[in-house]
């Protein structure tokens, strides 16, 4: 532009460094006040005026503006490439020419399978990549963010998941964490939508470990956000298989029983039985179904002392 005679470029490195060190101003804003600013330098060390200058004006203004909108955009995409190609498809059931009903997990569970790779904060997880041991952050914001992008029907809430044995203290601890999480998972998803018009449903997660006064206060407390539905996390990481029905029958009789209860992490056929003997009304594996095949096929599934393909033949078609 400065040699056709209509001013200087509109694109320059020092508007963004202002922007970044006065947001208060867009980055388009600065390069309008850069772009007058230069232009009357040019005029003055000329010592006259130039009227094909004026379009240098008009030029920076259009300039801007499309730098805003443009930086508006790029701030609203997902930071990963994975998911900003199922943004671009259009959620990831386009993604995966499925129409039906899908849910997404938070990571908890992800979280808890890190081990030694991870730290819990108030903010949040750091974990390291088993991958390339690069460092990441899940904060209860960013893995609603994620999950809105993904677009299933069904999120989770940021949680963590207990390991087995806990001692109580521990489990106390975690369980107020996960709270406060939860709160803010809440936050999020209230102050967000869907990316692709249609509406989604979050899902709180009943923690607590095997301790039934922290799992009746987690029910409690994750009712009282009146969700439309609400898992049970925490359990088949270890504890006896008894315990599991006994805590899973204690949620269910505490949670809403007029929103889907959810159990996590639990799917052979007789967990699924036993389950939905105490109130459970969705499940998350397909055990069941690789279950039926074997059987199908004269095979046999491990299931401690009901591990012979007659016994669980018996108590699925009873």
């Amino acid at each position: 532009m400065l040699q056709s005679g209509s001013g200087i470029s509109a694109i320059s490195s020092v508007p963004y460094t202002f922007s970044e060190v006065f947001p208060k101003l867009t980055l388009g804003t600065w390069i309008y006040i850069f772009q007058g600013l230069l232009v009357i330098t040019l005029m003055v060390l000329k010592k006259r005026f130039v009227p094909s200058y004026l379009f240098s004006f008009v030029v920076g203004f259009m300039f801007g503006k499309l730098m805003d909108v443009n930086e508006l955009w790029i701030t609203k995409l997902p930071m990963s490439i994975p998911l900003r190609i199922v943004y671009f498809v259009g959620g990831i059931q386009k993604f995966n020419s499925w129409n039906k009903p899908m849910l997404t997990d938070s990571g908890g569970f992800q979280v808890y399978s890190l081990g030694h790779r991870r730290k819990l904060t108030e903010e949040g997880c750091v974990f390291r990549s088993h991958i390339d041991g690069s460092k990441h952050v899940f904060t209860p914001e960013r893995v609603i963010d994620i999950e809105r992008t993904l677009g299933a029907d069904i999120i989770m809430a940021f949680d963590e998941c207990t390991p087995y044995p806990c001692e109580y203290n521990y489990a106390k601890k975690s369980l107020d964490l996960t709270n406060r999480w939860l709160e803010r998972c809440v936050k999020r998803f209230g102050e967000t939508e869907c990316e692709y018009g249609y509406e989604q449903s979050l899902f709180p997660i009943v923690q607590g470990s095997v301790y039934k006064d922290l799992r009746k206060k987690s029910c409690e407390y994750v009712s009282s956000f009146d969700c439309e539905g609400n898992a049970i996390g925490g359990l088949s990481v270890g504890e006896p298989v008894e315990q599991m029905y006994e805590l899973t029958e204690l949620c269910c009789e505490i949670l809403p029983k007029d929103k889907p209860r959810y159990l996590m992490g639990v799917g052979t056929p007789i967990n699924l039985l036993e389950g939905i003997a105490r109130g459970v009304d969705m499940f998350p594996r397909a055990d069941h179904i690789e279950a039926v095949c074997r059987l199908e096929r004269g095979g046999r599934w491990e299931n401690g002392a009901e591990e012979q393909s007659g016994d669980i033949q018996r108590t699925l078609y009873a």
